[in-house]
């Protein structure tokens, strides 16, 4: 084994405060263990918990280079010598998946939570570029169709002369009428209508 690897077993027999000499498999299994103890959600003091986060942060960086460790270790052995150790060398392998896996999971979550501030952020300024756009909208319709001054004496001239029309039709309906029992001469009927017109 290189310099580098043998400091791999060090590191955890020190972070394990143990001098004892034994295998890789069973220190990755004692690692493994201390792992597990110091877990953050053990904890529910907000200092505590957070000091737990980074050491199980510290401990899966470590669990996951003994892992290393141990399958290259395992590729240097004969055959026959694996065969002996070959349930060591799985439980460390599913082992470890198991922590790959909850790293995986743990990233996931954080992402979730991520995603959905972001997702309320987006809802929020959803809501409010909606609110804008229909305060806008209002605005151009109440502008557009608001009376204006123009609006209005356009509208009352057109009202005049409607009525006016109208009236003058009624006139000339009821003056074809009176002319047929009129006594006096056809001429003063049409000064007496032009007279009326004027009144109007």
């Amino acid at each position: 084994m290189t310099e580098l690897n043998k400091s791999i077993i060090q590191k955890v027999k020190d972070e394990l405060e143990i001098t004892d000499d034994l295998s890789s498999t069973e220190l990755y299994d004692l690692l493994h263990k201390y792992r597990s103890s110091q877990h953050p959600d053990k904890f529910t003091d907000d200092t505590r918990k957070k000091e737990a986060e980074e050491k199980f942060k510290n401990l899966n960086t470590l669990l996951q280079e003994l892992a290393s460790y141990i399958e290259i270790e395992k590729l240097q052995k004969k055959p026959s010598e694996i065969i002996p150790l070959q349930k060591d060398f799985d439980l460390v392998k599913y082992k470890q998946e198991n922590v790959n896996l909850e790293e995986t999971i743990k990233d996931l979550e954080l992402t979730i939570r991520v995603d959905k501030i972001k997702i309320e952020n987006l809802k929020k300024e959803l809501a409010r570029l909606r609110s804008e756009k229909v305060d806008k909208k209002t605005k151009e319709l109440i502008k557009l169709y608001k009376p204006t001054k123009k609006n209005l004496f356009a509208l009352g001239i057109t009202f005049f002369l409607t009525f006016i029309v109208g009236i003058l039709t009624k006139i000339e309906e009821i003056a074809i009428i009176i002319s047929k029992y009129f006594p006096f001469n056809e001429k003063i009927l049409n000064y007496i209508i032009f007279l009326f017109l004027i009144l109007i």
